[in-house]
Order: structure tokens, then C-alpha cells, then sequence
């Protein structure tokens, strides 16, 4: 949804994101099997190296703390907020599975919902 929402601003009020995989090479060595990791790491690159966005929209994402890729939720979480979006990472308890991702709707996407309708 971040890349969509890069390729067409305007299209978007709001983003949530769970537990996305934002390949980044550091964290995500085991992942470079995946056919298109490398695409992946070049829109991630291009994220977390912009110095702004065309057009930031209020973002949720959500991750479980103990899922691989939390440190690449807080590392773009940052980046956007750098860029001007109001961007949350909610870190939770659970796996990267359907109960944890489920658990993690309320209140946060109500709350995202919210805050895209005041934009």
C-alpha cells in the first residue's frame, strides 16, 4: 500500500500498514531467496532516503515486537515522519500471523480511519 500510495498520492487518505516487510538487507539476509526481494530493498532505499513526500497522509502501521522485521517498521516509521507523515507504529505482543494482525485493528484502525476523514 506505501508503494501505491508513492505512485499515486492523491489516491489515499490514510495507510495501514501490518506488519509489513520492508526488505532491508541488514535485517533481511535470510529473505534474498524471495524473487522480488531486490526490488523491495530498492523502493525501501527510496523511502527511507526521501527527503519528503508529494503528498504524506496519517499512517498506522502495526508490528509484533518480536517479529524480524520490527526494526524495518521503525526504521520507515521514521523516515515518514521525516517526510511530514503523522505516522504511529503500534508494536505488539504476537507473531507475524492472522490472530496477532486481527488483535491489532482495534482501536488503531478506527483511529487511523478518524484521522484520514479530517484530511
Amino acid at each position: 500500500m506505501l508503494h501505491a500510495q508513492r505512485r499515486y498520492p492523491h489516491a489515499f487518505s490514510g495507510l495501514f500498514l501490518q506488519s509489513s516487510s520492508f526488505f532491508m538487507p541488514r535485517f533481511d539476509h535470510m529473505e534474498k531467496g524471495f524473487p522480488r526481494y531486490g526490488r523491495i530493498v530498492r523502493f525501501v532505499r527510496t523511502v527511507v532516503g526521501a527527503p519528503g513526500a508529494d503528498h504524506p497522509v496519517p499512517a498506522t502501521l502495526t508490528c509484533a515486537r518480536d517479529e524480524d522485521n520490527v526494526h524495518n517498521n521503525r526504521r520507515v516509521t521514521a523516515a515518514l515522519k521525516l517526510q511530514g507523515y503523522p505516522a504511529d507504529l503500534v508494536e505488539t505482543p504476537g507473531r507475524h500471523d492472522f490472530p496477532t494482525w486481527r488483535a491489532a485493528l482495534e482501536p488503531h484502525l478506527p483511529d487511523l480511519l478518524a484521522a484520514a476523514g479530517s484530511v
